[in-house]
């Protein structure tokens, strides 16, 4: 049974009556990547939201949004994780860009940056699980490949996991049928 949403729409009647020219441009969103060690557990977890609307409802994804005309990047990474979770930069440590993604969509390149940050003093036991997103839950590392998630958010999870945790680098993918393509950012 296919998934709707409120207004009682399915995904593609969603996206039939969505125009991205009703909106600014370009279209960059952000995302933040928040982990938290679960001392009871000795695991790794990471903020996912059970998105409850359109576009990937049902799906699990990062607390993010697009990114204003007006404001920096981090800014809006900030903005839209506080809308979304509740959490503020007070809550967090360690906060970088670590990944960007390009992806060709409908004749527009759209851009995603990624954020990633550390949970202070451990407080997601105490976490509210609902927002106005979805569902907020903290995912163990082991459990991640098992949730589905928008296209570049699995992708850019995936290669932390393998690669980017091991690393202060900053990743630039470009998506391609089938995957990635990643890169090294470097100043220069």
């Amino acid at each position: 049974m296919e998934l709707v949403d409120k207004n009682g729409l399915t995904e593609e009647e969603y996206l039939k009556n969505y125009r991205p020219g009703d909106y600014e441009r370009p279209s960059v969103t952000v995302d933040m990547l928040i982990f938290a060690v679960d001392n009871r557990e000795e695991s790794i977890r990471l903020l996912l939201i059970k998105r409850k609307n359109h576009p990937f409802l049902g799906c699990w994804a990062l607390p993010g949004g697009f990114v204003e005309m007006t404001e920096s990047l981090r800014d809006a990474a900030a903005r839209e994780l506080e809308e979304e979770t509740g959490l503020t930069e007070k809550d967090l440590k360690n906060i970088s860009l670590r990944y960007v993604t390009l992806k060709l969509k409908d004749g527009e390149i759209r851009q995603n940056y990624y954020y990633f940050a550390e949970l202070k003093n451990q407080i997601f036991s105490t976490f509210l699980p609902e927002c106005s997103e979805g569902v907020l839950e903290w995912t163990a590392y082991e459990n991640l490949a098992q949730r589905r998630m928008p296209y570049t958010a699995g992708y850019v999870i995936r290669h932390y996991l393998e690669t980017g945790r091991h690393t202060e680098t900053l990743y630039c993918g470009t998506a391609v049928p089938g995957g990635i393509s990643w890169a090294e950012l470097t100043d220069f």
